[in-house]
């Protein structure tokens, strides 16, 4: 199973990462090298027999981020990201009220406008509502105020279903 963690700087992502990493599940941190092709990028969401692998962001990320901020997109085709999204997938949308001013306190850089982050944020959004909507890939909501560590492993464990436990 793929799990894919999603989300606007700031929002707890790799914290959520580093936490799973300490239960024992297989994380990475995945970067996109410059002389990669797609065909290698895409090999990183390949199955994983009998294994769980968590990914701090993914093509996902690359697509939202491109689209507000402009440039050239560095990421999977379509058909790629619908392949990838058709199989046993879940994804973890880490979102919160403070995640601009935590990114921020973190020394972010990425991201200083907090306008450019409200639009990721927003993008983000859209971007999950027709990931549940027209994928099978499953997606929860995680607002580490509110949900722990286990309400993530919960929902990679077992819930099927697309969340409803968004806060």
């Amino acid at each position: 199973m793929l799990v894919i963690l999603e989300g606007v700087d700031g929002s707890g992502k790799t914290t959520l990462l580093n936490k799973l990493l300490e239960r024992g599940y297989m994380c990475k941190k995945l970067l996109r090298e410059n002389n990669e092709s797609d065909e290698d990028y895409v090999s990183h969401f390949a199955k994983y027999d009998n294994a769980i692998l968590v990914v701090d962001r993914s093509f996902i990320t690359d697509a939202i981020y491109r689209c507000i901020q402009g440039g050239r997109r560095e990421s999977v085709n379509m058909q790629d990201a619908a392949d990838i999204l058709s199989n046993n997938v879940k994804i973890i949308h880490c979102t919160t009220l403070t995640s601009f001013d935590d990114g921020m306190k973190r020394g972010e850089d990425n991201i200083t406008d907090e306008s450019v982050h409200l639009k990721l944020k927003f993008a983000y959004k859209i971007a999950m509502e027709y990931i549940k909507k027209y994928t099978k890939a499953k997606v929860m909501s995680y607002d580490w105020h509110y949900q722990s560590v286990d309400d993530v492993i919960k929902f990679i464990q077992g819930g099927n279903n697309n969340d409803t436990v968004s806060v």
